[in-house]
């Protein structure tokens, strides 16, 4: 599968009309993102308080021992815990390529105004 086969999947995400969870909304709202959508819309039964501890054990700083969100660890599956940091690892050829493929559809997401990044 190339890299257009893939956006074309990922596309019909964005547009079939259907609540898309983005990362970032964890990160800021994760508590309140994730009881609406597991809790309300798919009526996962669980208690809301015990939900909001299993929530609360899996946050960033839970799971790297202590480390606040931006401080790296590269060998670490939880690197940084910050949106947008892939940002600072493409090279021009890399980002070339990533707007060839992706570009239109971060701007269908709502992730970029143009191609102009």
């Amino acid at each position: 599968m190339n890299g257009f086969q893939v956006a074309r999947i990922q596309r019909t995400w964005v547009e079939s009309g259907e609540p898309v969870i983005r990362y970032e909304d964890l990160l800021d709202h994760d508590i309140e993102t994730l009881e609406h959508v597991l809790l309300d819309e798919c009526d996962l039964q669980i208690d809301r308080a015990r939900f909001r501890e299993i929530v609360l054990a899996n946050r960033f700083e839970q799971l790297t021992a202590g480390r606040s969100r931006g401080q790296e660890d590269s060998a670490a599956h939880e690197r940084k815990g910050v949106a947008g940091d892939w940002r600072n690892y493409f090279t021009d050829p890399v980002k070339d390529s990533f707007k060839k493929y992706y570009g239109e559809l971060l701007i269908t997401a709502g992730y970029e105004k143009d191609l102009n990044w």
